[in-house]
């Protein structure tokens, strides 16, 4: 799979055109796409880490395994072009597939952020885990 960089101004449209939460890519963040703009990851390095705020895969391409490999994809050209050393994000607790998806990688459990995430409607309140993948890990896991 290629994996291409967006500039600024692409990543805003993509972003928005995939109904990413709020907020815009700042200056120094990476945003990559898929192939066919069906794959989206929003990254931002503070080097030597990096948080990966987003992700997005298309709905007729879900459970197909392209996710997966798109962010495998992700992951390794930080590690390799973007001096970065460890990504972290944060996933809902209730989040399955995603904590799956994260674990399948290489990403380890680090701790709970209580009260991370915030229903706009309903007030609800979710912890979420912040989850760590390191570039050594990454070597265990054929990156």
């Amino acid at each position: 799979m290629n994996i291409y960089f967006l500039l600024h101004d692409d990543a805003r449209a993509e972003l928005s055109r995939s109904h990413a939460p709020s907020g815009m890519p700042l200056k120094d963040d990476i945003v990559m796409c898929g192939n066919e703009r069906d794959c989206l990851a929003w990254f931002r390095p503070i080097s030597p880490e990096c948080d990966l705020l987003w992700v997005w895969v298309a709905p007729q391409k879900r459970n197909t395994g392209l996710g997966t490999v798109f962010l495998k994809n992700c992951c390794v050209q930080l590690f390799q072009n973007h001096e970065i050393t460890e990504i972290f994000c944060e996933v809902r607790l209730s989040n399955c597939i995603a904590i799956k998806l994260y674990c399948c990688l290489g990403f380890s459990i680090e701790g709970i952020r209580k009260q991370y995430y915030v229903d706009k409607v309903t007030g609800y309140r979710e912890d979420a885990y912040v989850m760590k993948l390191n570039m050594e890990q990454s070597l265990l896991y054929n990156f």
